[in-house]
């Protein structure tokens, strides 16, 4: 068989690579939901759990139970929220809470629409990409209606008599645009006034997160007053651990979690020997992360400029987002390890995941032994850490408490 001529072989090359960079240049948003070419790589999202609460532990956080699609779940505290966990990473701020419906009526619903007299007074939903997860709560003093029945609904993009997609922007969709598979309903009832309702639902804030620290701070290394304080705990996480920028001993800066990361040559020492810019030495140092562009990202016309749900996924993604874990690329460079989940996700999510945005290698790259960064001798341990950095997030990325 003739070879190829080598200038034609470079000509090639010239010409795919001027492609690449007409295509890197300019925004061209997403394929049509029903392209073939979304088909096999980018599978419809499913809803694998739904559930809502039914009472609260003795340090005053919610306790989830299943809903069913096929039986009604009774006893449903009247403050409680809801959770969806889904089987594949939600695109950054796609939980909305016009995502779902909660109507005092046993009725189906086509669309989001049809929702009418809806209990919409949801705070903002929290997007949880760790476990794929979206939790709606009550505000404080909201409640449902004692011993009555509600019907959930979860909307998904409809297809048209023609069988193409039509996108539903208050639908769920994965990261890479792709819908949920179908509409989902779960039925509930409430338990009766002669039950307490005064626990509200805290949602994660820099305020409810100091509180944590400074409880545990104070407490020093009295056990049962640091007992005491996991009353104000929002995740198990927090428990023992506290500052999630604690140092790793005193008299350092160096946050203990980020420890590896910042003496190992990669994210610590001179600026002009920084990984991809990326400096986690110390506090001052992560404060700078706040808000600002991924280099891994950066890419079309203001590719400087952070996003905070762009087309397509990642895109200009800021290094850490403030009450936005699902935007922050800091937390996605671990999650694309399989090392650190108990249950990894399935492989070839992360793989999609890698493809679309979070590339290069995952973080860190196999470091093991105690204290020593996100990966601790057992797995548990750094699926919490994963926890703890997306709840430092979600609290709005507190660098130090007043």
């Amino acid at each position: 068989m003739a070879r190829a001529h080598p200038g034609l072989k470079l000509l090639e090359r010239v010409l795919l690579g001027l492609v690449f960079l007409g295509l890197a240049g300019c925004d061209r948003g997403l394929p049509p939901l029903d392209d073939v070419t979304r088909s096999p790589d980018r599978p419809s999202m499913t809803l694998t759990a739904a559930e809502a609460v039914t009472g609260y532990d003795a340090q005053g956080r919610p306790v989830f139970s299943l809903l069913d699609e096929e039986q009604i779940l009774e006893g449903v505290t009247r403050t409680g929220g809801l959770r969806l966990t889904f089987d594949r990473f939600l695109a950054p701020t796609a939980a909305i809470r016009q995502a779902i419906c909660v109507r005092p009526a046993l009725e189906n619903l086509a669309d989001a629409s049809a929702c009418r007299d809806p209990v919409q007074a949801f705070t903002r939903p929290e997007e949880d990409p760790v476990h794929r997860r979206v939790t709606f709560r009550l505000p404080a003093g909201q409640r449902y209606l004692p011993e009555t029945a509600y019907r959930v609904t979860v909307f998904a993009s409809t297809r048209t008599d023609d069988g193409s997609v039509s996108v539903d922007d208050n639908a769920f969709r994965a990261f890479d645009g792709a819908p949920l598979e179908r509409r989902y309903a779960f039925d509930f009832t409430t338990q009766g006034e002669d039950v307490d309702d005064d626990t509200d639902e805290i949602a994660p804030s820099p305020e409810a997160y100091c509180a944590a620290i400074d409880c545990f701070r104070a407490c020093a290394d009295d056990a049962e007053c640091r007992d005491a304080c996991r009353t104000l705990c929002l995740d198990d996480t927090c428990f023992g651990f506290g500052d999630l920028l604690a140092p790793s001993r005193p008299g350092r800066d160096v946050p203990a979690v980020f420890e590896t990361c910042a003496t190992s040559g990669c994210h610590g020492g001179p600026t002009d020997a920084l990984a991809l810019g990326l400096d986690l030495s110390s506090r001052q140092a992560i404060a700078r992360t706040r808000g600002r562009v991924a280099r891994q990202t950066q890419t079309g016309a203001d590719a400087d400029l952070p996003r905070q749900n762009p087309r397509p996924f990642g895109r200009s993604m800021p290094l850490v987002d403030p009450s936005q874990p699902a935007n922050s690329y800091l937390l996605y460079k671990p999650l694309i390890h399989p090392l650190n989940h108990v249950v990894p996700p399935p492989r070839d999510e992360l793989d999609r995941l890698r493809a679309a945005a979070i590339v290069g290698l995952p973080m860190p790259t196999g470091v093991t032994g105690p204290g020593r960064g996100m990966v601790p001798d057992d797995v548990a341990g750094s699926l919490a850490l994963l926890e703890r950095l997306r709840l430092w997030i979600a609290s709005g990325a507190v660098v130090s408490c007043p």
